[in-house]
Protein backbone atom coordinates (compact mmCIF):
# COMPACT_ATOMS: atom_id res chain seq x y z
CA UNK A 1 0.00 0.00 0.00
CA UNK A 2 1.54 3.35 -1.02
CA UNK A 3 2.20 6.03 1.59
CA UNK A 4 -0.01 9.11 1.48
CA UNK A 5 1.69 12.13 -0.06
CA UNK A 6 2.80 14.84 2.32
CA UNK A 7 1.98 18.41 1.51
CA UNK A 8 4.86 20.75 0.86
CA UNK A 9 6.22 22.54 3.89
CA UNK A 10 4.75 26.01 4.23
CA UNK A 11 6.50 29.06 5.49
CA UNK A 12 5.02 30.35 8.74
CA UNK A 13 2.57 33.16 8.20
CA UNK A 14 3.59 36.49 9.62
CA UNK A 15 1.12 38.32 11.77
CA UNK A 16 0.00 41.71 10.58
CA UNK A 17 1.32 44.59 12.67
CA UNK A 18 -1.46 46.79 14.02
CA UNK A 19 -1.57 50.34 12.65
CA UNK A 20 -0.63 51.73 16.06
CA UNK A 21 2.49 49.55 16.04
CA UNK A 22 3.51 50.80 12.61
CA UNK A 23 2.99 54.39 13.74
CA UNK A 24 5.17 53.82 16.81
CA UNK A 25 7.94 52.25 14.74
CA UNK A 26 7.77 55.01 12.13
CA UNK A 27 7.85 57.75 14.75
CA UNK A 28 10.94 56.12 16.31
CA UNK A 29 12.65 56.38 12.90
CA UNK A 30 12.42 60.17 12.70
CA UNK A 31 15.37 61.10 14.90
CA UNK A 32 17.91 58.62 13.44
CA UNK A 33 16.83 59.53 9.92
CA UNK A 34 17.31 63.25 10.57
CA UNK A 35 20.69 62.58 12.19
CA UNK A 36 21.83 60.52 9.21
CA UNK A 37 20.82 63.36 6.88
CA UNK A 38 22.77 65.84 9.03
CA UNK A 39 25.87 63.62 8.99
CA UNK A 40 25.58 63.36 5.22
CA UNK A 41 25.50 67.16 4.92
CA UNK A 42 28.67 67.28 7.04
CA UNK A 43 30.31 64.71 4.78
CA UNK A 44 29.38 66.80 1.74
CA UNK A 45 30.97 69.86 3.36
CA UNK A 46 34.14 67.85 3.92
CA UNK A 47 34.09 66.88 0.24
CA UNK A 48 33.72 70.51 -0.82
CA UNK A 49 36.59 71.46 1.48
CA UNK A 50 38.84 68.77 0.09
CA UNK A 51 37.99 69.81 -3.46
CA UNK A 52 38.78 73.44 -2.66
CA UNK A 53 42.34 72.52 -1.66
CA UNK A 54 42.77 70.47 -4.85
CA UNK A 55 42.66 67.10 -3.12
CA UNK A 56 42.09 64.06 -5.30
CA UNK A 57 39.78 62.57 -2.67
CA UNK A 58 37.35 65.48 -2.46
CA UNK A 59 35.35 64.37 -5.48
CA UNK A 60 34.96 60.84 -4.15
CA UNK A 61 33.84 62.06 -0.72
CA UNK A 62 31.39 64.49 -2.32
CA UNK A 63 30.00 61.87 -4.71
CA UNK A 64 29.50 59.45 -1.83
CA UNK A 65 27.76 62.10 0.26
CA UNK A 66 25.45 63.05 -2.62
CA UNK A 67 24.54 59.40 -3.25
CA UNK A 68 23.85 58.77 0.43
CA UNK A 69 21.80 61.96 0.68
CA UNK A 70 19.71 60.93 -2.33
CA UNK A 71 18.92 57.52 -0.81
CA UNK A 72 18.18 59.02 2.61
CA UNK A 73 15.89 61.52 0.89
CA UNK A 74 13.96 58.62 -0.63
CA UNK A 75 13.74 56.97 2.80
CA UNK A 76 12.49 60.23 4.33
CA UNK A 77 9.82 60.52 1.60
CA UNK A 78 8.60 56.99 2.38
CA UNK A 79 8.68 57.82 6.10
CA UNK A 80 6.47 60.88 5.48
CA UNK A 81 4.02 58.72 3.51
CA UNK A 82 3.84 56.22 6.38
CA UNK A 83 3.21 59.03 8.85
CA UNK A 84 0.51 60.53 6.62
CA UNK A 85 -1.26 57.18 6.20
CA UNK A 86 -1.07 56.38 9.91
CA UNK A 87 -2.42 59.85 10.71
CA UNK A 88 -5.35 59.28 8.38
CA UNK A 89 -5.95 55.86 9.88
CA UNK A 90 -6.18 57.40 13.34
CA UNK A 91 -8.64 60.09 12.19
CA UNK A 92 -11.07 57.51 10.75
CA UNK A 93 -11.56 55.68 14.03
CA UNK A 94 -14.99 55.87 15.57
CA UNK A 95 -15.16 57.77 18.84
CA UNK A 96 -15.62 55.67 21.96
CA UNK A 97 -18.86 55.94 23.89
Amino acid sequence: MPKPKRSAARAPKSRPVPAAGIFAIASDMEEPLNEALAFTRGLALMGYGLESIASDHGGAVLASAESIARELGRAKKIWRQIMAVSGRAKSHKKPRK
